[in-house]
């Protein structure tokens, strides 16, 4: 009997040791089995990533580029009869500007500080500066933009020229009529500046 006691209790100890060994198998394989699923579910997630980056690209030919430019030429006013200039009366000459550039401008024109000892003179005579339309004469009575000689500004909008084409501007010169007799066969240098800007696009 002590044979057969000790036989079953070796058989009943041996499922035990059996099913604790079992139980440690199978928890490493489902732990593995999770770690593959996860590792899959990684790759194909990446994948898909990737395909939505696909891209492809083309290279134009090479093209000139240009810069265009800004220029204006000025030719002289006309002749001005001063011998008739006494107080109060005025004298009128026309002159030509032209854009030669390939951009619109728009032109300015200020009057400059005299440099002739007489420039008393300058501060005794008005200006009018105005541009002509086509079949206009410029004479005494033509109006546009009037000051002092030496300050005459007509501002940045005073007119606008295209590209290739040519205006044709007048000045009118007036003595005051209480001009001294200090101012009698006097000359002065009276200059103007004409700016053209390029108009904005």
């Amino acid at each position: 009997m002590s044979r057969h006691g000790t036989t079953q209790r070796r058989h009943r100890a041996e499922p035990v040791r059996g099913a604790r060994g079992l139980g440690g198998l199978v928890r490493p394989l489902w732990s593995a089995t999770g770690i593959v699923v996860i590792g899959l579910l990684a790759i194909v997630a990446t994948a898909g990533g990737t395909y939505a980056l696909f891209g492809t690209s083309a290279t134009t030919s090479a093209s000139v580029v240009t810069s265009g430019s800004a220029g204006v030429a000025v030719t002289s006013v006309s002749a001005l009869d001063v011998a008739k200039l006494g107080p109060g009366r005025s004298v009128s000459g026309t002159f030509t500007v032209r854009n030669t550039g390939t951009v619109p401008l728009a032109l300015r024109l200020t009057g400059t500080a005299p440099t002739s000892t007489d420039a008393a003179v300058v501060g005794e005579l008005r200006a009018t500066a105005a541009v002509l339309r086509s079949g206009t004469a410029c004479t005494i009575t033509t109006a546009g933009t009037s000051a002092r000689a030496s300050s005459l500004d007509t501002g940045s909008s005073w007119t606008t020229l295209p590209a290739g084409q040519s205006l044709t501007g007048c000045l009118v010169l007036t003595l005051d009529s209480d001009a001294p007799a200090t101012v009698q066969s006097k000359s002065a240098l009276v200059g103007f500046v004409l700016a053209g800007t390029q108009v904005a696009p």
